[in-house]
Formats: C-alpha cells, sequence, structure tokens
C-alpha cells in the first residue's frame, strides 16, 4: 500500500470502512488515574500529549522534548510509519508558527531515538505523515501504521503541481537545479500568501533516511520549492507548508516525486478521525 501515486481522495473506499483513531491523553490531569494507557498500542491509535510544540534548535526544544519523554516514557506505538497531529497557538504572523519539518524533528529524536520506536533507528521508518494546525489546546497526536493512511486533502482538485525528479537529490536549500527544474514545469508565478499547502514525497530509494528531517533530503528538497511556495533561496515561505506526506521505497524511474497541493484555509485540517489505508491510487 502507499505506491504508485500521490495519494488521492477516497475513491474506491466504502463509506463506514477504515480504522478510527481512538486518543489516550497522556500528562494531562484531566484523564482519570485509572485509565491506564497499555504498554504496546495497535496501528491506528493515536496518543495525545499536551504541552506545547516547539521547533528544533529552539529554546523550547529541551521542555518540549522532556515533556515528550515523560509522557511517553511507557508507550510503544507499532508500525513502520508515524502520523504526527500539531496544535499550536495562533500568532499573528503565521511565519512564527513554525515549520512543520522543523516541528517534526523533536518529537522524532524522542519517540525513535530515545524511546527506541521503530527499532530505535530513523532510517527504519518507511512513511511519516504531519500536520499543523492553529488551536488553544496545544499538543501533538502520535500514532503509528503499517501502511500509508490516505489522506483527503489529497485529491486532483487542489492539485497545484506534480513531477518526477531524475536528477541528484539536493543537499541544501540552495541548490540551483531542483528549483530550476521546478520553475520549468511549474510556470507560473508563486501561490498567493494566504493559501497554505500540502507537499507529499516520494522516494525511490529504500536506503535514503527520510527521518533525518533536521539536515536530511527532505529539509533541502522543501527549502527548493520556493518558486511555488514563495521566497528565495535560503528563505523559503516554507512555514506556508500545513501538512506533509514523506514516504520512500516507491517504484519509479526517477529519485523523488513531489506533489504540492493548495489545502485553502489553514483552519481546514484532517477533517476527522477516520485514517483509510489505500494503496495503487495514481495522480491525473
Amino acid at each position: 500500500g502507499g505506491k504508485g501515486g500521490g495519494c488521492l481522495g477516497l475513491g474506491g473506499v466504502a463509506d463506514g470502512e477504515g480504522l478510527i483513531a481512538s486518543v489516550w491523553e497522556l500528562g494531562s490531569s484531566e484523564v482519570p488515574k485509572s485509565r491506564a494507557v497499555p504498554g504496546n498500542i495497535g496501528e491506528g491509535t493515536f496518543v495525545y500529549v499536551k504541552g506545547r510544540p516547539a521547533t528544533f534548535a529552539t529554546s523550547g526544544e529541551l521542555p518540549w522534548k522532556r515533556t515528550l519523554a515523560e509522557s511517553l516514557g511507557n508507550v510503544m506505538l507499532e508500525g513502520t510509519g508515524l502520523v504526527l497531529r500539531f496544535t499550536r497557538q495562533t500568532t499573528s504572523k503565521p511565519q512564527f508558527r513554525g515549520d512543520i519539518d522543523n516541528l517534526c524533528e523533536p518529537v522524532f529524536s524522542v519517540v525513535i531515538n530515545k524511546l527506541g520506536w521503530l527499532g530505535g533507528r530513523r532510517p527504519n521508518m518507511r512513511f511519516w505523515i504531519a500536520s499543523v494546525k492553529s488551536g488553544s489546546q496545544e499538543g501533538v497526536e502520535l500514532a503509528a501504521f503499517k501502511e500509508v493512511p490516505e489522506q483527503e486533502w489529497c485529491n486532483s482538485e487542489s492539485l497545484v503541481f506534480e513531477g518526477e525528479y531524475f536528477g541528484e537529490i539536493p543537499k541544501d536549500g540552495r541548490n540551483e537545479e531542483f528549483p530550476g527544474w521546478i520553475r520549468e514545469k511549474w510556470n507560473n508565478q508563486p501561490l498567493r500568501k494566504g493559501e497554505s499547502l500540502g507537499v507529499h514525497l516520494q522516494f525511490n530509494s529504500n536506503d535514503i533516511n527520510i527521518g533525518g528531517v533536521s539536515t536530511g533530503c527532505v529539509k533541502s528538497i522543501l527549502d527548493c520549492t520556493y518558486p511555488i511556495i514563495g521566497g528565495y533561496a535560503g528563505a523559503p515561505d516554507d512555514w506556508k507548508i500545513r501538512k506533509i506526506i514523506v514516504e520512500k521505497d516507491t517504484p519509479m524511474n526517477g529519485v523523488v516525486k513531489i506533489y504540492i497541493y493548495n489545502i485553502g484555509l489553514e483552519e481546514i485540517f484532517f477533517g476527522g478521525s477516520v485514517l483509510r489505508p489505500y494503496s495503487n491510487l495514481r495522480c491525473p
């Protein structure tokens, strides 16, 4: 599942099917003490950690990592990939709300490297999905899945760019070839400032480490999409990306496929708690 194309719609999935995301709230006085959280949590069950999600290399990173480690210390999620749903309070300047990849880095550091999820090694992660939305109840919901769960925001109506890249994966955000390739295929103006974006990356190789978020291939590619998302080399408007899917070991002739979606207003997120695995869905 999860191979062969961008994640599109709910075609072929009957209503009522799928995995219902149950939420266990950890580290909160609102949860009765008698409500024990099992050590091993199965596929598709979300655990919720209350606190202010911090981005990589900021003053809030260490306190946030301590909160995660204390809350999740007795929890083990089972699967081959992770889904992270962040909620942060609204600010008047959206560029200060936290880049989605930088929000993921502290979480991966704790749950994989410290707590041993996914075998304790980030290269074991076959996929990850993340979203960030505004809200007063700050925290993160986490779940593990064995297959890439379908996301409703990936659909042909909102698709604004798709392409399969055959060159060398950029090593940083100042690479010239990747943005040049995007300009050649895109041939349009950057999206407007108020638009929020979703990005789906599929890598051919199984050996690539998609979990090395802070300095790895995922960040470099996102930084090089500035011809579409806005900004410039070294300073992209990547804060506009509010949803992302990253997966590897996807059959293709090139090295990476990229799909960019206009998901509209920032307040539109995840639309519910039903996540449905998909397979063999292809972009139009």
